[in-house]
């Protein structure tokens, strides 16, 4: 894949994991440069997007295209080299607490 020089889009995505879409004809376009937030309720399809967008899981209907192009039909690792992933998991070391010897 190219490097990224223009826009994401989400053009009528449609996703569910099971019978319910979670996500209905959802439209997003994201230009290069700009940063969006998206506050919404629990289960409203916030994670969904970004899973989506890795393809850790594909559109049941519609298209996400980065520049105007398919992210299916690229290979992942492609793909993926374009996006940074910031978790929303707190953890970030696996380690035992620090404790404190002198702090009484």
């Amino acid at each position: 894949m190219p490097e990224f020089i223009d826009k994401i889009a989400f053009n009528n995505v449609t996703f569910a994991y099971g019978k319910d879409p979670v996500l209905r004809g959802f439209n997003l376009e994201v230009p290069r440069g700009h940063s969006v937030g998206i506050a919404e309720e629990s289960g409203s399809g916030k994670s969904t997007l970004i899973n989506l967008l890795f393809r850790f899981c594909d559109v049941n209907e519609g298209i996400i295209k980065i520049d105007g192009r398919d992210i299916r039909e690229v290979k992942m690792s492609s793909l993926r080299d374009q996006i940074a992933l910031v978790s929303q998991e707190t953890l970030l070391f696996d380690a035992p607490p620090i404790t404190c010897q002198n702090c009484g």
